[in-house]
C-alpha cells in the first residue's frame, strides 16, 4: 500500500490555506499512519468491510426518496491557555447554522451550481443539534471550556492530550475540539482534520473532529472567515470535515485511478484538489468538467454534495462502525436533549419494546412487537464489523410476531436494527452453529 494512501485513508482532512487563496494539502507524520496499520491491522480489515457494507447499502438506496431527517447531537470542547471563552455561543451557533444549511442544500449559493451538476445536488436531510444534556443528563449549552495549550495532534498524532481533557461518548455525540493550532507546527492556516469511521479510534475515545477556532462560524474569535473576509469560504471547512466523519473521501482521492472517492457521480480529479473554481488544469481521461463546487474538494467555492455522496453518508449512519448508527436514534436524541417530539418518543417506545427470541438462535429468530399502530418497518442485520448481512421490510401491528430465517448466517454475534420512519432500536443476537 502506498504511503499517500495510508495518509489519506486513516486520518483525513488536514488542510492549509495560503494568503493567495490557493489551497494545499500538507499530510504529515506518515510514519504514524503506518504504525497505526501495523499495530492495528483490524482497522484495515474494518475499512474493507465497511466499504462492502456501503456498496451493498447503496445498491438498495434511492437518495432521491424523501425520508425522515437525521439529527446528530454535537458538543464543542473549546481549548485555549488564556481565554477559551473567546469562542462565543454566537460563534458556535453560527457554525451549527452553516452545517445545517450545507447538509440541507439551503446554503445561499446553492442556485449557482454548474448546470452539469444541478440535477445531482443532494439535500442530505441531516440536521445538527447543540446538545442540551450532557452524558450524565445534566443541562449543557453544548460547549465546554478548558484552559490548556494543547495542539490538535500532540503527543501521538491522534491528539490524545486535548481529547483526554474532555470526551463525550462518540456513539452519542459528535465531538468537536476547538484549538489554536490543529497541528504541532503552529501553522494558523491549518483548518482541521477528522477521522473516518473507525472502531479502534472510537473505543479509545479519540473519535471526532479537531478544528481551528479562526475558521469556526462567521462571528466571534476571528474575522478570518467572516462574511466580509477574502476567505469567507473557510467557515464552510467544517462541512468538509463532517463529510470525512461521515465516511466521505476527497473528490480527488486516488486521482484518476479507480475507485476514486468511491462515489460514482463525482468525476475523478487529476490534480491534488481542484484549487480553483475556473476549471483550469489537466483533467482525467473522459472528464470534461470537474465538480469543483463539491464540499469535499479544495476550492473557494464549496456549495454542494452529490446524491452519490448522500447514499454513502446514509450508509455510514446505518452502520454500527464507531457507533454512527446510534447517534440519530430517537432514544439518543432524547438522552442528549435534541428532540422534543412526543410523537417520536412514543414511536421510539413502541420500537424499543420489540423482543427477539430465541436468543441464542440457530436457524430462525422471532421478532415480537408491541405497537400502538400499524407500522412500516425495516430490519437490518449487521455483523460486528458493521457489514449488512440481511435486510427485510415488513408491516406489523399490535403484538404481531414476525419470523426471519438466519440459517445461512455464520456462527457469531450480530446486531438486529429495527427501524421505523421516526425511530430505531438495536438488539444483540447470538447465532449458534
Amino acid at each position: 500500500m502506498k504511503k499517500v494512501v495510508l495518509c489519506m485513508t486513516l486520518l483525513i482532512g488536514i488542510q492549509s490555506f495560503g494568503q493567495n487563496g490557493q489551497n494545499t494539502l500538507r499530510c504529515g507524520q506518515e510514519l504514524h499512519y503506518e504504525d497505526h496499520l501495523m499495530n492495528h491491522p483490524e482497522v484495515v480489515q474494518e475499512r474493507q468491510e465497511l466499504e462492502n457494507f456501503t456498496k451493498n447499502f447503496v445498491l438498495n438506496y434511492n437518495p432521491n426518496n424523501k425520508v425522515a431527517s437525521i439529527t446528530i447531537p454535537v458538543v464543542f470542547h473549546v481549548n485555549d491557555p488564556n481565554n477559551p471563552q473567546k469562542v462565543t455561543m454566537a460563534q458556535v451557533q453560527s457554525a451549527i447554522d452553516i452545517l445545517n444549511e450545507d447538509f440541507t442544500a439551503t446554503n445561499w449559493d446553492i442556485g449557482n451550481i454548474r448546470t452539469e451538476f444541478s440535477s445531482i445536488i443532494a439535500n442530505m436531510d441531516i440536521n445538527f443539534c447543540l446538545a442540551t444534556k450532557d452524558p450524565n443528563g445534566n443541562a449543557t449549552t453544548g460547549i465546554t471550556y478548558h484552559y490548556n495549550n494543547y495542539n490538535g495532534r500532540e503527543p501521538d498524532g491522534y491528539g490524545t492530550s486535548v481529547k483526554s481533557v474532555e470526551y463525550w461518548p462518540g456513539d452519542e455525540y459528535l465531538n468537536i475540539w476547538i484549538v489554536n493550532y490543529v497541528e504541532d507546527d503552529n501553522d494558523l492556516y491549518r483548518s482541521g482534520w477528522a477521522f473516518l469511521p473507525d472502531s479502534w479510534v472510537a473505543s479509545n475515545n479519540l473519535d471526532g473532529i479537531v478544528y481551528n477556532h479562526r475558521y469556526l462560524g462567521y462571528t466571534g474569535s476571528s474575522d478570518v472567515s467572516g462574511t466580509s473576509s477574502w476567505q469567507q469560504e473557510m467557515a464552510r471547512v467544517l462541512t468538509h470535515e463532517v463529510g470525512h466523519y461521515l465516511n466521505l473521501y476527497h473528490t480527488f482521492e486516488n486521482y484518476c485511478s479507480s475507485p476514486g472517492d468511491y462515489v460514482n457521480d463525482t468525476p475523478p480529479v487529476y490534480y491534488h484538489g481542484s484549487t480553483n473554481c475556473d476549471q483550469i488544469g489537466d483533467k482525467c481521461s473522459g472528464v470534461t468538467v470537474v465538480n469543483d463546487q463539491n464540499y469535499m474538494d479544495y476550492t473557494y467555492c464549496p456549495s454542494m454534495f452529490t446524491t452519490g455522496q448522500k447514499a454513502r453518508v446514509v450508509a455510514a449512519l446505518n452502520s454500527s462502525v464507531a457507533g454512527r448508527n446510534n447517534l440519530w436514534t430517537t432514544g439518543n436524541l432524547q438522552a442528549t436533549g435534541c428532540t422534543t417530539s412526543t410523537a417520536s418518543l412514543d414511536e421510539y417506545d413502541d420500537i424499543a419494546s420489540t423482543k427477539l427470541f430465541p436468543n441464542p438462535a440457530h436457524t430462525e429468530i422471532n421478532l415480537q412487537f408491541n405497537l400502538s399502530k400499524t407500522t412500516d418497518l425495516d430490519i437490518y442485520i449487521q455483523n460486528l464489523a458493521g457489514q449488512l448481512v440481511q435486510s427485510h421490510s415488513m408491516t406489523a401491528t399490535g403484538t404481531e410476531i414476525k419470523t426471519i430465517s438466519i440459517d445461512e448466517l455464520k456462527a457469531g454475534v450480530y446486531f438486529v436494527n429495527v427501524r421505523s420512519q421516526e425511530a430505531s432500536y438495536t438488539l444483540k443476537l447470538v447465532k449458534h452453529k
